[in-house]
């Protein structure tokens, strides 16, 4: 059999028809929204419908490259995509766009890139990685200090532009690592993280200190 044909057949068509359909919804919904009389066709990349076409495009194309590449090639460059979304995190706080009252965004023009989404898909990569690697080790406290660490460093960049939505997504990556062994404490103090989380979005706080005993 094909290597192609095997990835076809081991792909989870049930979950991709359902991505495939609330992106079309989406579409929709957006398309509705933002109709504008002057400018009626969905792929116009000036209007917000069409500029949402062109992403889901280029998403297409990444995920069949994604899918028809060895998953050694992630494994391997996984640091240094970690690496580099960072960096991408600290510039963005520097030279950023502001939007919402988050400086979370790089202006192109009239698009604009958010490197915490970039985040999420790397570290995820890189969390894997690093545990992979550790193997039976991963049990010591140096390495689950440092899946930690590579689970807050980001986390705590994207807080300060600030983007409490976005943290929640690293804070339930703790589930991985209590699924590893990691302790009931610790999960306990990703549950905390959470609920303060929320509550910052919630109250609508731009700002939040953080204390930890």
């Amino acid at each position: 059999m094909s290597r192609s044909r095997e990835i076809r057949r081991n792909l989870d068509w049930i979950t991709i028809l359902l991505y495939l359909l609330l992106t079309g919804l989406g579409l929709v919904a957006i398309y509705s929204a933002a109709y504008n009389s002057e400018h009626t066709a969905i792929w116009d990349i000036s209007q917000p419908y069409g500029k949402q076409l062109m992403w889901i495009g280029i998403c297409l194309v990444v995920g069949f490259f994604a899918v028809n590449t060895e998953g050694e090639f992630f494994n391997r460059f996984s640091p240094v995509m970690y690496i580099s979304v960072l960096v991408m995190l600290v510039l963005v706080l520097l030279i950023g766009k502001k939007v919402g009252g988050a400086r979370s965004w790089f202006g192109i023009g009239s698009f604009a890139i958010q490197p915490s989404e970039f985040a999420k898909a790397v570290t995820a990569l890189f969390l894997a990685h690093t545990i992979n690697k550790a193997g039976s080790r991963f049990k010591s406290i140096e390495n689950r200090l440092k899946a930690i660490a590579i689970l807050a460093v980001p986390a705590g960049l994207i807080m300060l532009q600030p983007d409490a939505g976005t943290v929640l997504v690293f804070v339930g990556f703790i589930f991985a690592l209590y699924r590893e062994g990691l302790s009931g404490n610790i999960l306990i103090i990703g549950f905390a993280a959470l609920v303060i989380a929320v509550l910052s979005i919630i109250m609508g706080a731009d700002t939040l200190t953080y204390t930890f005993f």
